[in-house]
């Protein structure tokens, strides 16, 4: 099937189980049903510039762009927003959900983590990187980021962040 909903660039896709989001230079994310044959089941048009990043946490949508703001769906009440995340200094370009963690990285070379049993508390800030943060993922409870300045850090949350691994890169990492 073909969806013709976004109106520009799509930048971000996320699932979660069979739901769907999509973000892009609108402005808005797109929550499509695939049970549903991709129904539309809501359109968020609360952002005030381009969706960059969409990720679903194990309850929660997070979603964030250059407007430098996370925002907090909770699809279980109409994808009402229940939080704003306002303290990142330029545009965000990955997010990443770890159980009750989120992180978020972009352009001012900072990776934010949030708890959410903590009410969204930051609970560090890794400022290791010399360019724009691109990328964010967790595994196995550790977290990973990839930056400009063709660097792949990995951080262990269990020893007070410790950055445990560092490689360096031929290219960009994007």
């Amino acid at each position: 099937k073909t969806i013709h909903d976004a109106s520009g660039l799509v930048w971000s896709l996320a699932w979660n189980a069979h739901l769907l989001a999509v973000g892009g230079v609108d402005k808005k994310v797109w929550v499509y049903d695939s049970l549903k044959e991709f129904l539309l089941l809501k359109t968020i048009d609360d952002a005030t510039d381009q969706i960059n990043c969409i990720s679903w946490g194990e309850q929660l949508l997070a979603a964030a762009g250059y407007d430098k703001t996370v925002r907090i769906y909770d699809p279980t009440k109409d994808f009402l927003r229940v939080k704003s995340l306002e303290d990142a200094y330029a545009e965000i370009w990955s997010l990443a959900w770890n159980a009750n963690l989120l992180a978020a990285g972009g352009m001012d070379e900072q990776l934010r983590v949030y708890d959410v049993g903590q009410e969204f508390a930051l609970v560090k800030t890794l400022r290791d990187a010399s360019d724009q943060i691109r990328g964010a993922a967790w595994s196995g409870g550790l977290l990973a980021s990839g930056s400009h300045d063709k660097t792949l850090r990995v951080y262990d949350p269990q020893q007070d962040w410790a950055l445990v691994k560092i490689v360096v890169l031929p290219s960009i990492v994007a």
